[in-house]
C-alpha cells in the first residue's frame, strides 16, 4: 500500500459501511510503504475486527474469487492488473474515476464509478449491491464477459 492507493479512503469506506452493515468482512491484500502503520490504526476502527489484512497472495484471483465486491479508492491508476483479474472473476468493481478505470469500466453495466472523494457514494452503492444479489451477479456476470471477450481478441 503507498499514498496514491489511498488506503486510508479504504478505511473511511469500511467505516462508514460498517455503521449499516456489521456482517461485511473487509480486505486488504499487498505490501508497500503504509502497511506497519495501517495496521495500526485498524486496531482502532470500530470495525477492527472485521478487517483481514493478507499481505501479498499469489494468485490473487483467490481473494476474488471469495470477494463479493472490489473497492479501488486511488488517486491515481493506470489500468490495475487487480482490476481486470477481479473483473474476470466476476466480481464487480467500484472505483474512482481516475486513470484507466474509465477505459475498463462502463458504469452501472459492469462495474461503477465515482468522483475519488465520494466516499459516501461508494458506500451507498456496495451496501444497495449487497443488498440485491441480482444486481450483484449480473454487474458481475457482464465484468466477466467483457473480459472473456477481449482475452479472444
Amino acid at each position: 500500500m503507498d499514498p496514491e492507493k489511498r488506503p486510508d479512503r479504504f478505511l473511511e469506506f469500511a467505516e462508514k459501511l460498517f455503521l449499516v452493515r456489521e456482517d461485511v468482512i473487509f480486505i486488504m491484500a499487498g505490501n508497500g510503504s503504509m502497511w506497519a502503520a495501517l495496521k495500526e490504526k485498524i486496531c482502532h476502527l470500530k470495525c477492527r475486527d472485521n478487517f483481514r489484512l493478507l499481505g501479498e497472495i499469489y494468485p490473487a484471483t483467490i481473494v476474488y474469487q471469495i470477494s463479493d465486491l472490489l473497492y479501488i479508492p486511488s488517486d491515481t491508476e493506470g489500468i490495475p492488473m487487480c482490476v481486470l483479474e477481479s473483473m474476470s472473476q466476476g466480481t464487480p468493481v467500484l472505483a474512482s474515476n481516475v486513470g484507466g478505470l474509465s477505459e475498463i469500466i462502463e458504469h452501472r453495466v459492469d462495474g461503477f464509478l465515482f468522483e475519488k472523494e465520494d466516499v459516501e457514494g461508494v458506500c451507498a452503492c456496495a451496501n444497495f449491491l449487497l443488498n440485491d444479489s441480482e444486481y450483484l451477479k449480473y454487474i458481475g456476470e457482464n465484468s466477466k464477459s467483457k473480459i472473456r471477450k477481449h482475452e479472444s481478441i
